[in-house]
């Protein structure tokens, strides 16, 4: 439903069909357009990110005005004011419980995945 509202048909012809590694989650690949990042997509330098798990800007995501309105965590810090909490893919090793998050200044973490504050970033790649 999201592909369908957010994208013109123009748009649509440009996102690329990928298929999505879902083997730390036991499951099996996916072909998708759009995705979340896994844990292994967020520390690679080839996507811009720093390769730990330690502050990183490129990683910190401002919370839309939409977003802010359904209800998305916006921090209020002055260190990484508007920045949001975002959901990756990647569940933790030994829960099930547990996914890993980015927190509002670039950082990765893990959280239980009944917590609600985080929003999610839709991936994608696009041809031009």
């Amino acid at each position: 439903q999201f592909y369908n509202t957010a994208f013109t048909d123009l748009q649509k012809d440009m996102i690329l069909t990928t298929t999505v590694d879902n083997s730390a989650a036991s499951t099996n690949d996916t072909e998708d357009k759009v995705f979340l990042l896994s844990y292994q997509e967020a520390i690679n330098s080839a996507y811009g990110f720093n390769t730990s798990t330690y502050n990183d800007e490129a990683r910190e995501m401002l919370v839309s005005d939409y977003a802010r309105a359904t209800g998305a965590y916006m921090s209020i810090s002055t260190s990484d004011y508007g920045n949001g909490v975002w959901w990756l893919r990647s569940p933790d090793d030994d829960s099930s419980n547990i996914a890993w998050r980015v927190f509002s200044g670039g950082i990765l973490g893990k959280l239980y995945v009944y917590n609600s504050i985080g929003g999610v970033v839709p991936a994608l790649w696009i041809q031009l």
